[in-house]
């Protein structure tokens, strides 16, 4: 691991500032690396978090881990640094020019820019961006297309209020850098205030463990040409490898998508170890993780007449979760990994959901299996229809460049 010392306690370093006392903290901690549930955690950083830092589900977007260590929390730490405020403007046509530059096409002369929604920790998820008709744009998607075409200067978080000011669009915010993980001047007040690299590790990444290797359970590791499959018996789990490598080549086929990168699979030797790893509940039997699969054990599903079905689906959720455009609705990506799982028509539930919000929470985090299965046959129902209706080529592309706008 980069010492964590030179990072948190110097987040500005130059390489001409390199003292002994730096490269003594870099030796003594030469080789440790943080771990969560066996595997390298995702240290993510950032320069200042104004005070709070952010979910990392709301900021890494559809194919990143979504790591119960990144969360929300608030930094008294960030705060003893003083004011992180900042403002910044861009001209209306600017900002225009730069949006379609990222694909974001503002339908006649930008005229309006609001936020309308976002995290809870206060930064913008999303905004409303108005020409001859308003659109939705991802607060992401937002600031990418500020800070790279116009300058990172101008949209230093995606904590701000907007503004229009004549054709100025003005922006108002707080913070530098995503907000996720490690906040780099909280860090530094705690270690000025004399805590440890591991208290300040423990602090912002909750619930890791630093060690040279990983603790616990003893992963081994086979190896394809598709995937990586980490196991605790080999023999008997080894099978799974061919397995998972025709249903991945099936699912390209089927999608004219290609897997980025070689997914991972991590089966459990218990199912008392999946629930403790992942959180999961004993009635789910996979989740995926960026493209890390965690499966109960392979024996305990394949009893159940399951496994293959279960490897299908989180295969697919990876697949398609790498080609969705960010801001994607999970209902709709849920959807199509379960209608591509399951193509043929089947009785579906009449049951619905309020609101697609409602629908998006049950996917997200189930009270029980009746609300999952029910969820799970309301997301498939749309997308079925929507396939009906515009075929599967049509369905797949609005995954990748956004869903159509419903007809007034």
């Amino acid at each position: 691991m980069q010492s964590t010392a030179s990072i948190t306690a110097t987040p500005h370093l130059r390489l001409n500032e390199v003292t002994p006392r730096l490269r003594k903290i870099v030796e003594s901690t030469n080789g440790e690396a943080l771990w969560y549930d066996g595997e390298p955690a995702a240290t993510y950083y950032h320069a200042n978090c104004g005070g709070m830092t952010e979910d990392g589900r709301y900021i890494l977007g559809n194919d990143e881990q979504r790591a119960p260590y990144l969360k929300q929390h608030s930094d008294a730490y960030c705060l003893r640094n003083g004011s992180s405020q900042w403002r910044s403007e861009v001209s209306t046509q600017e900002l225009q020019r730069a949006l379609e530059a990222e694909g974001v096409a503002v339908p006649g002369h930008l005229h309006s820019v609001s936020v309308a929604h976002r995290t809870p920790s206060g930064r913008v998820e999303f905004l409303t961006v108005t020409g001859s008709r308003a659109i939705t744009v991802p607060g992401l998607t937002f600031r990418f297309a500020v800070g790279r075409n116009i300058g990172w200067d101008r949209m230093k978080s995606n904590w701000y209020d907007v503004r229009l000011e004549g054709n100025r669009v003005v922006f108002h915010g707080r913070g530098s850098g995503h907000g996720v993980g490690l906040c780099q001047i909280g860090a530094e007040v705690m270690g000025e205030e004399g805590r440890s690299y591991r208290e300040i590790l423990s602090y912002y990444y909750p619930g890791t463990r630093l060690g040279v290797s990983a603790q616990g359970t003893q992963w081994q590791q086979l190896t394809s040409e598709d995937l990586v499959l980490f196991t605790t018996r080999p023999d008997s789990d080894r099978p799974l490898l061919p397995l998972a490598a025709r249903i991945m080549h099936e699912a390209e086929e089927s999608t004219a998508l290609l897997y980025a990168g070689d997914p991972k699979i991590k089966v459990y030797p218990t199912v008392a170890a999946f629930r403790d790893a992942t959180g999961e509940p004993g009635w789910v039997a996979a989740s995926t993780r960026g493209r890390t699969i965690r499966l109960q054990p392979a024996d305990v599903l394949r009893d159940a007449g399951t496994l293959e079905s279960t490897l299908r689906h989180e295969l697919l959720h990876i697949l398609i979760e790498s080609h969705a455009k960010p801001g994607t609705p999970l209902w709709f990506r849920e959807g199509l990994v379960l209608y591509l799982s399951r193509p043929a028509n089947t009785p579906e539930a009449a049951s619905a959901f309020a609101t697609d919000d409602a629908l998006n929470k049950a996917l997200r985090a189930p009270a029980s299996e009746a609300e999952m299965r029910r969820a799970y046959s309301v997301a498939r129902a749309r997308v079925a229809a929507m396939v009906a209706k515009s075929g599967k080529d049509a369905v797949i592309q609005w995954l990748q460049e956004g869903l159509p706008k419903p007809a007034n």
